[in-house]
């Protein structure tokens, strides 16, 4: 046998010498940012799959493939695609709510407001981050997904809602307008 060092010279954790007649190492695995990291890839290509190409029609083979992590890693924080759709869906939710929210919450006047949010950029040829889930039949048919969507299309419509009645209140539209409808 021999030493299973590392090339510095230090012993690794888990090394067994000579067994086989040669060095081995046991790999050892530690949790660390390289798990976080991991994971947060995997979330983040989805985001950018189900965008592009829906939640249904994306397999995980694609999404471990652009995420560069393996099926063990990938398995290992996304038993199901739901789990890994219900992470995707709630981060493109929060983002589409937090970019509402910083346009249409505030004290600036209601209607100021509902300007500041009707043009705040966007990629209008990719469609929401988050609408484009509710075309989505895979989506519509988990309540668990539906009910994330469902609740950030309610949080939008609330601060939608509350700038228009602003307005209304301030004179800028018409008082008979229902928000609810818009």
């Amino acid at each position: 046998g021999g030493t299973a060092d590392h090339a510095d010279g230090e012993r690794l954790p888990g090394a067994v010498d000579g067994v086989f007649g040669h060095d081995v190492t046991i790999p050892t695995f530690r949790y660390g940012d390289d798990v976080t990291d991991n994971r947060e890839r995997v979330v983040a290509s989805a985001c950018q799959l189900f965008w592009q190409h829906g939640y249904s029609t994306t397999s995980p083979r694609q999404i471990m493939r652009a995420s560069e992590v393996g099926q063990g890693s990938f398995y290992h924080h996304f038993p199901t695609k739901a789990d890994l759709g219900r992470a995707a869906i709630e981060r493109n939710a929060r983002e589409v709510v937090a970019l509402a929210e910083s346009a249409l919450g505030g004290d600036a006047p209601g209607l100021q407001r509902l300007h500041d949010y009707l043009l705040v950029q966007r990629d209008a040829l990719g469609g929401c981050r988050a609408g484009g889930f509710a075309y989505d039949a895979g989506v519509m048919q988990d309540p668990s997904l539906r009910g994330l969507l469902a609740g950030a299309f309610e949080r939008i419509q609330e601060l939608v809602s509350a700038a228009v009645r602003d307005a209304q209140r301030g004179g800028s539209l018409d008082p008979d307008l229902d928000p609810a409808d818009l």
